[in-house]
């Protein structure tokens, strides 16, 4: 009758919110009185929002160091899981090395958190200045929703590998990324993190260090 109708009519209004990842990434400089030939250390972390309602599933992270620091190690800080490492020279022809973590089958709920760390050496012959570590980071996985909050950045040297140079990846802002060495060389970080592809454009917070 008229007040069935009525009823199933308000069942089909009602709407299901879509679950969302929320990624950040930051990097830290470790270092502090520089020469050539010294190791820097940085710090990066990649997150997963306490504002998220989805899981973060298959994050990556990438680092484009500068052409004036040569890539030493790395070591993973949070336990449990090691991502995979592949490393790229002169990417992109920028000069520069990029290092790429990929963490195939690993998930983070809200909240979670995975830090590692990435020693670096100082060039011979590396002028006193200002160096910039570009770090960026996302999912590989497209199947779901991703957002990030805050300022977007074009991904102009494709970080991620997927060809699309016209992209805009996230910004991040550094946490006490700059090394300052007196009358040698300092180091700031730069950080990203990166939407999806194949999803909007988001936005993600904060601003090069």
């Amino acid at each position: 009758d008229g007040d069935n109708m009525a009823a199933e009519e308000q069942c089909t209004s009602i709407t299901i919110p879509n679950t969302t990842a929320r990624p950040d990434v930051t990097v830290w400089s470790e270092s502090t009185g520089l020469v050539p030939g010294d190791v820097a250390s940085f710090r990066i972390r990649i997150e997963n929002d306490w504002a998220a309602t989805s899981e973060l599933i298959a994050p990556f992270l990438t680092d484009l160091l500068p052409a004036e620091f040569i890539y030493s190690s790395w070591t993973p800080i949070t336990t449990g899981f090691t991502p995979t490492l592949t490393t790229f020279a002169n990417h992109d022809g920028t000069g520069r090395e990029l290092l790429k973590w990929d963490f195939a089958g690993y998930q983070m709920i809200p909240g979670a958190i995975y830090d590692l760390r990435v020693y670096a050496t100082v060039a011979p012959g590396t002028l006193a200045g200002d160096y910039f570590n570009t770090v960026l980071g996302g999912t590989n996985d497209t199947t779901y929703f991703v957002e990030c909050a805050g300022t977007t950045a074009v991904d102009a040297n494709d970080q991620d590998l997927d060809d699309d140079r016209l992209e805009q990846l996230c910004v991040a802002s550094t946490a006490a990324g700059t090394t300052v060495v007196p009358s040698v060389v300092s180091v700031v970080g730069a950080s990203f993190a990166e939407a999806s592809s194949g999803l909007p454009n988001v936005d993600v917070g904060g601003g090069a260090g």
